[in-house]
């Protein structure tokens, strides 16, 4: 799967922040409806302990992005401290775009000579 704009515009960190705020929230609402009356907890309890569940497997998997991330970051000999996947994301974005475009320009040079219109500079138009 290759980057999309929007991949490239993600950050782990902001999107680490917002878990642990929802972790909180969460927390907090679980709390708070412990103390409600039992119709309340029947409602909203199985709800919201689903969710914490929920987060706290997004947390574990954030936590496997990291790790992964730093080990990226070793492979290429990059300091991991300031090794961002949004900027690794950015930079093979731009890479698959130059390579496309690239192809394309061939492909249209390759129907030109053999169509007669470009002149053949290779040996491999001789054969």
């Amino acid at each position: 799967m290759l980057p999309s704009d929007s991949t490239c515009r993600l950050s782990l960190d902001s999107i680490q922040s917002e878990t642990k705020t929802l972790n909180k929230r969460l927390k907090n609402s679980e709390r708070s409806v412990s103390s409600s009356s039992d119709d309340m907890k029947e409602q909203y309890l199985s709800t919201i302990q689903e969710s914490l569940q929920a987060v706290e497997q997004l947390q574990l998997l954030l936590s496997s992005v990291e790790e992964q991330r730093k080990h990226l970051s070793a492979y290429l000999c990059e300091d991991s401290s300031s090794f961002s996947l949004e900027e690794l994301f950015s930079t093979i974005k731009a890479f698959r775009d130059l390579f496309l475009r690239t192809l394309k320009v061939s492909a249209n040079r390759s129907a030109a000579q053999s169509a007669g219109l470009i002149p053949c500079r290779t040996f491999a138009c001789v054969i």
